[in-house]
């Protein structure tokens, strides 16, 4: 069989994958995407601070990216499935 028939027969044949996930929870993707981004520019230390206070967090040299209000992000890549066989 060529490998083109090949990558067919997995998108064709859905019975190995029903079989494989049969029982498995929904997982279901949360919306994460921003409903709006701001960039912006600060002219001197003083008005970081001031803006840090009024945001209630600290504002990192090394890091440009901040929820308002602040977002706890969730990872799942310390999550898995398994079976209690």
């Amino acid at each position: 069989m060529s490998e083109k028939n090949n990558q067919n027969f997995l998108f064709k044949s859905k019975d190995w994958r029903e079989n494989e996930w049969n029982g498995m929870p929904e997982y279901i993707q949360n919306k994460l995407v921003p409903f709006r981004v701001i960039k912006m520019h600060f002219k001197n230390q003083e008005d970081v601070d001031a803006f840090e206070k009024l945001i209630g967090q600290k504002i990192h040299a090394g890091y440009n990216t901040y929820w308002y209000p602040k977002l706890n992000l969730k990872t799942s890549s310390n999550k898995r499935y398994a079976d209690k066989k």
